[in-house]
């Protein structure tokens, strides 16, 4: 095939403007308003998702910090009740050694190797203090 003779490399019609119809303005924008829905879109599921995963975060971590607050203590508890049974078994040993110390057949003993006795009747005196 010869293109001399043919008017086909001369086709003007192919560089002439073609009328843009409304139903292509409409889709084309309706195509732009769905991609940038699609956009908000997988930002908001983004959003959504880095939301969900740092408050996981946060409660795991908050779930973890009043565990060690509650073991520290616990454990304070413990030493204390511990140290009260030690002061509390101290004062009862004191308690009893005080008592043998002070009775009152020890203290007629020690009084009686003083060359003391028990008062009697004639001793006691009455004072009168309205005078």
């Amino acid at each position: 095939m010869s293109l001399k003779n043919s008017n086909v490399a001369y086709d003007l019609s192919l560089f002439e403007e073609q009328k843009i119809r409304k139903s292509n303005v409409l889709e084309i924008s309706r195509m732009k308003i769905i991609k940038r829905k699609r956009k908000i879109e997988k930002i908001s599921f983004r959003a959504k998702v880095i939301s969900f995963a740092a408050f996981c975060l946060f409660s795991v971590g908050s779930i973890i910090f009043n565990q060690v607050q509650l073991t520290e203590l616990t454990d304070k508890i413990r030493l204390k009740n511990q140290e009260l049974k030690e002061k509390t078994s101290l004062y009862t040993q004191m308690e009893v050694k005080r008592n043998k110390n002070f009775s009152t057949d020890k203290i007629e003993n020690l009084a009686k190797d003083l060359d003391m006795q028990k008062a009697d009747s004639s001793q006691i005196e009455y004072i009168d203090l309205h005078k």
